[in-house]
């Protein structure tokens, strides 16, 4: 009764409205009169004067830089689209004036267009407008680094360095960046690229600092919101246009001349300094300069440095630490197992309980079933460390471990059978006497007779049972599979087969079998061994031997089997082979190699020698020195000679030796003379021969960290006192390191020379670290929570159980191999063992209930009284009664009644008759619309209209209930006369983006339209709703698409469905659209928002927004819908007041309409409270 009273205070309010809609009338025909630019001319003005100030010719390389992130809405994305279609207008595009590329980034780069793409700007806007959200992360960083490499390449468009046409980057964005950015932008600008960075909201200004070139003032803007940033425009047309002077002025920069307002600075390339002159560039010793913090060697590059290690280390992934090299790191060296890494090389070891294989690599589980006499009756299996026996199916492992023997079931388990119990492989099974069948319980016994009641089809005979019939055969035969046909026994048993090994029985015969290794003679019952050597491709090359089932490859006398068990090798291959040694042959594996007498040495050609002193074994002749080389000899001078032409006599070569040359403190030979030099620290006189002492410390680059001392002729560098000089013999280092760093070890800290390493207590061993300690036997020093066995493993521990357990998933506790037997499981009928629980089975014919233990026969309808009229089909523990083809179950649930109501009873539909599951509705042919009472008809007024459907195609819908809005559309075009002069359609579907499907002058006919209804995509994406609702407003019903003009008068109507919350604003355009007069109404499902359905609907809302849960709603929503667009059609501007008298005329004929109404409603509240109680 809620509802009721809803209803009807929403009818009084709209009682009262009327009489005070006269007062409104004359401030709408003022508004009216106004000029239809009078809001928006201010806005016309500054885009005309944009046009008016184009920087005609100016040349510039501009990339726009988007923020795209999940923190931009796509309303603030779409304002941004708007500024840089504002900022072309006043730029003059082509390939010889302004190039613009656009990078948009989120997590990741989308580059949108390059510098090159396009020529002509109307290119470039229709791609701004196309341009879609990204909507992830925020990588600014990663954005101005891709600009620099790729954007602004010669590759990509932009214009050679040389050419001095400036390079501009414009960013927006309105977010903490998620990458550093400082560092990349301090390198675009380097390279000459000029940043303008324009922040929106709650920007870190100091990150909008890192990012924007300087003055900060002239390249840094911030704005509260994104509604905002059309303010910037004048800005940027300013900044944009004006000359600049490196194009201009005779710049003479070494490097990169960078524009700045009304001059121009000099800039250097990355890894160069800017000179005195503020115009030339010299490079940089960064490595000198800079902290480096390589750990070993820095390596100037250009631009910047690297780090570099010593022979046997290689660079951390920091670029800066050395690290020995990890040999086992390359694809762990081919170890199957461990990888163990030694000073200059590795080895491979295995897990505990393998051993390794020749190869030195693989390793393999030793196989102690077969090194060992394990006595096991049946099955052997392997362990880790050792095997145990086990069981085949059906038996069981006695005491002793070995042996086993079969499972009785019927004599340990009290069975319950009637008559007779049998042993299956894992359980037991009831069977009965000749005569009886086993009754549902599977366990009892009944006699049934259904021989002489049917045609049971048995061959040879019939047997009674208690509920149905057998079939058997005469002796001598076996029944079939099919249960009524027989065949003969075991025909091996009967007859005297004369099989030498196997007699198999078939259906009416038998046939003959070998043995395995075996093959059957061409009589049919005798049996030869297969010969394997001649059967197959064995490979050997000297012999193949028959081994049972197999075969083995031997060498003739004289030779050796190789490893791939198939070739040969002789065994002395020196007397086999010219192998041409001087001296002696030595056989090695499969070759030999040649070695040389004692005092003699093998030649390069590995078969000649030669005596190892050739100088003791000739005449040399050499003046000084004679020196063995490989194959003869050298002769070589002593210090201060020089070998003669002959190459055996020696002179002399130092003059200074052999005059009187003056020298102070050296003298130094040179090609015809001499000349004086000094000592370090000395310097030479004018004489040129006597020296003097200079000060080391002050003349040099001493590089003593702490203090330089002057020693004779050099400098050596002291320590302060607490200090101890390096090797390096430069910089010093804290006598005890371990008290003056944070070195982090865990238990002891001990200095080294130049360093400390941590160490352990007893007790414990250092993990990889360098720093912690772990306990040698964590089994000891933790509670490890197992169960049974706690076993030491590296840095942690696994837990192992007894035997006959295994370990669970929670890795701590233990469970019996057989839990059938180790748990009181419940099953009713057979308990299966899994692989760490069991599982309940039934017999057959019957299934296991929902809780897994208890079962049930298959067929509950031939057990129980169900009571159904027409089928009874089971279901699940219970049944469900079915209807025949063309009728419906009741309410009870048991009887049936015929489908189509409209037939069986007298609807009183005026037109058409629907039947719909247990009831029916009354419906009314294309042209007519259904009335209030439910049963009869009106036609729906053939006047003019135009109206335009925007239809929700987003991901959330799905593609079934897209088919039903679909019919929702056909349903409502059936109910209007479609034509050029009365009813005009067009639709427009939305998910991302907006798609015209069809406009409003695209059909003339309902067929044609409702054809392209039904061949209509899904679009299956977003939710832009407002973009959906400024297009129909913009475009869908201006006189170009088909729309007639508002001096006609004829009612523009849209109909906007939805199914959940927009993804962006729709207010703004619902307002804008309602105000020009158009007509919505709003349709929601499901999810959708219903304040912004309220934005959407026209007023008063109770007759323009319908709401429903579920799509099931659909036909009632149209039926309404299709009574509301009737009334539109014919309804009058209620504005449009000649007089007070005709107003009171029009309302009171809606106070007469709306009390007709609320009497039809309150009859059908009645009807429904009546319906509710019986």
């Amino acid at each position: 009764m809620s509802l009721y009273f809803l209803k009807m205070k929403t009818m009084i309010a709209y009682y009262f409205l009327l009489f005070g809609h006269a007062l409104l009338c004359t401030v709408s025909i003022m508004a009216k009169d106004l000029p239809v630019g009078h809001f928006t001319r201010r806005r016309d003005v500054s885009s005309q004067s944009l046009l008016e100030n184009t920087c005609n010719n100016k040349r510039l390389d501009l990339v726009f830089i988007i923020d795209s992130s999940r923190s931009v809405r796509p309303y603030d994305f779409e304002k941004v689209k708007e500024f840089i279609l504002t900022i072309l207008q006043f730029l003059d595009v082509s390939p010889d004036a302004t190039r613009v590329g656009l990078i948009q980034y989120g997590s990741t780069v989308k580059h949108e267009f390059s510098l090159k793409t396009f020529r002509r700007k109307q290119e470039i806007e229709r791609a701004v407008r196309r341009m879609m959200h990204l909507a992830t992360g925020t990588m600014t960083g990663l954005a101005i680094q891709y600009a620099v490499n790729i954007a602004f390449s010669e590759s990509e468009g932009a214009r050679p360095l040389n050419q001095n046409v400036p390079r501009i980057i414009m960013i927006v964005t309105d977010g903490r960046p998620q990458d550093p950015v400082g560092e990349i932008a301090a390198k675009a600008r380097n390279s000459g690229i000029l940043i303008f960075a324009i922040g929106v909201g709650r920007v870190d200004m100091n990150t909008l600092k890192s990012i924007g070139s300087e003055p900060h003032e002239e390249h840094i803007f911030l704005v509260a919101n994104f509604s905002q940033i059309e303010t910037l425009t004048s800005v940027f047309q300013t900044k944009l246009c004006v000359p600049h002077m490196c194009s201009i002025a005779e710049h003479r920069c070494d490097h990169f001349c960078i524009n700045t307002p009304g001059s121009y600075v000099c800039r250097c390339k990355q890894g160069y300094i800017l000179n005195a002159d503020q115009r030339t560039c010299s490079t940089q010793d960064l490595c000198a300069v800079e902290k480096h913090n390589c750990e070993q060697i820095c390596v100037n590059t250009p631009g910047s440095y690297v780090c570099q290690c010593y022979e046997g280390y290689e660079l951390d992934a920091d670029g800066k630490n050395c690290v020995v090299v990890d040999y086992c790191a390359v694809d762990n060296q081919g170890c199957q197992h461990e990888c163990v890494n030694t000073e200059d090389s590795y080895y491979c070891r295995c897990h505990p309980g393998f051993i390794l294989n020749a190869d030195k690599r693989t390793c393999r589980r030793p196989d102690y079933c077969a090194l060992q006499d394990h006595g096991c009756e049946q099955e052997c299996v392997n362990t880790d460390d050792s095997y145990f026996c086990r069981c085949q199916e059906g038996f069981r492992l006695n005491p002793d471990k070995k042996t086993c023997k079969r499972v009785d079931h019927c004599a340990e388990n009290d069975h319950g059978c009637e008559q007779l119990c049998l042993n299956t492989d894992d359980s037991y099974v009831c069977q009965c006497s000749e005569g009886f069948v086993i009754n549902e319980d599977l366990r009892t016994c009944s006699r049934v007779d259904y021989c002489v009641l049917s045609d049971h089809g048995c061959e040879h005979l019939c047997i009674n049972g208690d509920k149905s019939y057998t079939c058997q055969c005469f002796e001598g035969y076996r029944l079939r599979n099919d249960g009524k046909t027989c065949k003969r026994k075991n025909v091996c048993k009967s007859v005297n087969h004369g099989c030498e090994h196997v007699c198999v029985s078939t259906d009416n015969s038998y046939i003959c079998k070998c043995r395995e290794g075996f093959i059957l003679r061409d009589d049919g019952k005798t049996c030869r061994r297969q010969d394997i050597c001649k059967s197959i491709s064995h490979g050997c090359e000297h012999i193949c031997v028959n081994k049972d089932d197999s075969y083995a490859c031997e060498c003739h006398e004289g030779f050796l089997l190789r490893e791939d068990g198939k070739t040969c090798r002789y065994k002395d291959i020196c007397s086999s082979v010219d192998h041409g040694c001087e001296h002696v042959c030595v056989n090695a594996d499969e070759s030999y190699i040649c070695q040389c007498y004692e005092g003699f040495a093998l030649r390069q050609d590995g078969k000649t020698c030669r005596n190892k002193d050739v100088c003791n074994s000739v005449d040399h002749g050499c003046e000084h020195v004679c020196v063995n080389t490989d194959n003869s000899y050298i002769c070589q001078c002593y210090e201060g000679f020089v070998l003669r032409e002959d190459e055996k006599t020696c002179e002399s070569k130092d003059i200074c030796k052999s005059v009187n040359h003056g020298c102070e403190h050296l003298c130094v030979n040179g090609d015809d003379s001499y000349t004086c030099q000094c000592h370090d620290g000395f310097v030479l006189r004018q004489d040129g021969k006597t020296c003097r002492n200079k000060d080391i410390c002050k003349s040099v680059n001493h590089g003593c960290e702490h203090a330089c001392v002057n020693a004779g002729d050099t400098f050596v560098c002291k320590c302060r006192e607490g200090f101890l000089l390096r090797e390096d013999g430069k910089t010093c280092r804290n006598k005890d390191l371990c008290k003056s760093v944070n070195h982090g070890c865990e238990h002891v800290c001990v200095n080294t020379d130049d360093s400390y390493i941590c160490k352990c207590h007893d007790g414990f061993l250092l993990r990889e670290d360098g720093k912690t300690c772990k306990n040698k036997d964590i089994c000891n020093s933790i509670n490890h929570g197992c169960e049974q066995v706690c076993v030491n493993s590296g840095e942690s521990y696994v837990c192992k159980c007894h035997e006959n357990f295994v370990l669970k998933e929670d890795g701590k506790t233990c469970k019996y191999k057989d839990v059938c037997k180790s748990v009181n499981h419940g099953c009713e009928h057979i308990c299966v063992n899994t692989e760490d629980s069991y599982i309940c089975k039934c017999h057959d014919d019957f299934i296991l209930r929902e809780d897994g233990k208890t079962c049930r026969s298959k067929n509950i309808c031939k057990t129980v009284n169900h009571g159904c009229e027409h089928v009874c089909v089971p279901a699940g523990d219970s049944y469900a009664c079915q209807c025949h083809k063309g009728f419906t179950l009741r309410r009870d649930r048991k009887t049936c009644r015929n489908k189509d109501l409209c037939k069986s009873i007298d609807h009183g539909c005026e037109h058409v008759c629907i039947s719909n599951n247990n009831s029916y509705s009354c419906q009314c042919r294309e042209g007519f619309v259904l009335r209030q009472d439910g049963k009869t008809c009106r036609r729906c007024t053939e006047g003019p209209v135009d109206l335009v459907f925007v239809i929700d195609g987003s991901k959330s819908l799905g593609e079934d209930n897209f088919e039903i809005v679909k019919q929702f559309v056909s349903g409502i075009l059936d109910t209007l006369e479609i034509s050029p002069k009365a009813a005009r359609v067009g639709l427009l579907q939305y998910s991302s983006e907006v798609r015209t499907e069809f406009t409003l002058r695209r059909f003339s006919t309902a067929k044609d339209m409702k054809k392209a209804v039904s061949q209509m995509k899904y679009m299956g994406r977003g939710s832009m709703t407002g973009l959906a609702l400024k297009q129909m407003f913009e475009r869908s019903f201006t006189e170009t698409e088909g729309a007639r003009p508002l001096s006609a008068n004829i009612p523009r109507i849209s109909i906007v469905f939805t199914d959940g919350r927009a993804q962006d604003e729709v207010s703004e355009w619902a307002a804008r659209a309602k105000r020009s007069g158009i007509i919505i109404y709003a349709i929601g499902i499901g999810k959708a928002i219903e304040e912004e359905l309220l934005e959407i609907a026209s007023e008063p809302s109770y007759k323009h927004l319908f709401y429903a849960e579920d799509f099931t709603a659909m036909e009632d929503i149209s039926e309404e819908l299709k009574v509301q667009i009737c009334e539109a059609k014919t309804s009058k501007d209620q504005c449009k007041c000649e007089n007070l008298v005709t107003f009171q005329n029009y309302a009171t004929n809606e106070v007469r309409r709306l009390t007709q109404r609320l009497e039809e409603m309150t009859k059908r509240m009645e009807d429904l409270e009546n319906r509710l109680k019986y």
